[in-house]
């Protein structure tokens, strides 16, 4: 954040969520030492409302995580048409489509994130194609519809296996 501020003048940022207290305050403390670091807020547990309420006011979601699996606020920022930039951990493969829904940048690699948010902050057409992408995606993989259906499909397919006898050898 030190590096993007020194460039884009005003820049500000959210950390969304909770952790261990003393893992926060470490953070906290270590922001007030670098440039732009007061522009960073720490918000907290938000409602659902709330986050969607963030992820209207437009910006780039980022999530430079050392583990991940498949999370849902991935999903949410996609849905409300954020490009994002995370680090390619877990199944953020298959939820981020790289350099077409935002980037994936490789973990405990502070230049290629700061240059894939560089990217997105001074390209307007960028940030719009890869947040309008990301709705696409949602839409086309979250849409709960389209998840019931598929479960739907699941659940009919272990009953026709059920009904055929090929659970019962499988077990």
């Amino acid at each position: 954040f030190s590096f993007l501020s020194q460039k884009w003048e005003g820049l500000s940022g959210y950390v969304i969520g909770t952790g261990p207290a003393g893992y926060i305050n470490q953070l906290k403390q270590m922001l007030s030492s670098i440039p732009g670091g007061s522009q960073i807020e720490f918000t907290g547990q938000l409602m659902r409302e709330e986050i969607v309420e963030l992820f209207s006011k437009g910006g780039i979601f980022c999530l430079p995580s050392y583990i991940e699996n498949s999370p849902n606020t991935v999903m949410e920022a996609m849905a409300a048409g954020l490009p994002v930039v995370a680090t390619d951990v877990g199944n953020l493969r298959l939820m981020v489509e790289d350099q077409t829904s935002g980037y994936l940048v490789q973990r405990c690699s502070i230049e290629p994130l700061v240059d894939a948010l560089s990217r997105i902050l001074g390209d307007d057409d960028l940030h719009f194609r890869f947040g309008h992408r990301g709705r696409e995606i949602a839409a086309e993989r979250w849409n709960p519809k389209i998840v019931a259906q598929k479960h739907m499909a699941m659940y009919y397919n272990v009953l026709d296996c059920i009904s055929k006898g090929a659970m019962r050898t499988a077990l």
